[in-house]
């Protein structure tokens, strides 16, 4: 009685898990090739060869813009004698235009182009840093991106030189803007740091005699947290705190005594620190044979060995 409103179709299982697959490829290929268009468009382009006066001169030909995600505008404020006293201001040319992106769950944000974010310890007109921001705007390339697969979130680029480019661009948002405060570097960032160095084994061997009491053992636990930040997710690692004996702060790790440095096991063993106290002599011996053996037992194929002293 249903044959008029109804038709039965054959369900497998396997040929729809296969149509998944198939989707969820193509879908990531989209945005790899994204990714791997814009390393070649970048590897194609050469930095320029300026002077710092060329680049900051803005009567100069070679003087050289950028629309700052702090600022929205393209202005620039050039200092002079060593970027102290006197500066100039050059005003700008082109704002940011924002309005809310239903591709982007309402944002705000502008199309004009890519935006560049640059941290507080920065200088932002630095030759170097202005040469590389000059060479790395790929901006036509990132529209032709998101004309295609039109679902591309944030396409962004981070440089050694400490710069972020992203585009579409949105306000930045300040850790504090009545206070003018920006913590943001994206050079510590996990994707950066993952990207740009090896997954590492460490291990930090801290020296617990009592000729480290007081200051120098503060200092000493400072720098291992300091130390701890740098670490990401595809990195193992583990603390030997070292005496009279040697032992590990957790030895229950799974693999040969590291752990992995997800937040959760960083933040255990940075609490543990706050346990320890430093007395008796410091044997050496000990403690490095410990670590050796430990970094021989971890099979480890293109990733860095690292074996990191604090005294």
């Amino acid at each position: 009685m249903y044959e008029a409103y109804a038709e039965a179709e054959i369900f497998d299982p396997r040929i729809e898990l296969k149509r998944a697959k198939n989707s969820i490829e193509a879908y990531l290929k989209r945005r790899a090739k994204a990714a791997w268009d814009a390393k070649l468009s970048l590897e194609s382009r050469m930095i320029a060869n300026l002077s710092e006066e060329e680049v900051n001169d803005p009567m100069s030909m070679n003087f050289v813009r950028f629309m700052s995600a702090k600022g929205e505008s393209d202005m620039a404020r050039v200092y002079a004698h060593n970027h102290h006293g006197v500066f100039t201001e050059v005003n700008a040319t082109r704002i940011f235009n924002f309005t809310p992106n239903a591709n982007f769950y309402g944002i705000a944000t502008s199309s004009i182009s890519s935006a560049v974010h640059i941290p507080t310890p920065v200088y932002e007109r630095n030759a170097d840093v202005l040469l590389k921001i000059d060479w790395s705007d790929i901006d036509q390339l990132y529209r032709a991106n998101r004309e295609h697969t039109r679902d591309l979130a944030f396409q962004m680029f981070c440089s050694e030189s400490g710069f972020l480019r992203y585009y579409p661009a949105v306000s930045w948002i300040w850790d504090s803007k009545p206070d003018q405060l920006d913590l943001f570097d994206c050079r510590n960032t996990e994707w950066f740091i993952n990207g740009a160095t090896l997954s590492k084994n460490v291990i930090i061997m801290l020296d617990l005699s009592g000729s480290m009491l007081g200051q120098r053992f503060e200092i000493a636990k400072q720098t291992v947290e300091a130390i701890l930040e740098t670490l990401s997710d595809n990195d193992f690692f583990n603390i030997l705190p070292f005496s009279k004996t040697a032992a590990f702060l957790d030895e229950c790790a799974e693999q040969a005594g590291l752990l992995q440095a997800t937040m959760r096991n960083k933040k255990l063993l940075r609490a543990r620190l706050n346990g320890l106290t430093s007395e008796g002599k410091a044997e050496y011996e000990k403690g490095l044979v410990k670590a050796f053996e430990t970094l021989m037992k971890v099979s480890c194929l293109f990733c860095y060995v690292s074996l990191v002293y604090q005294q």
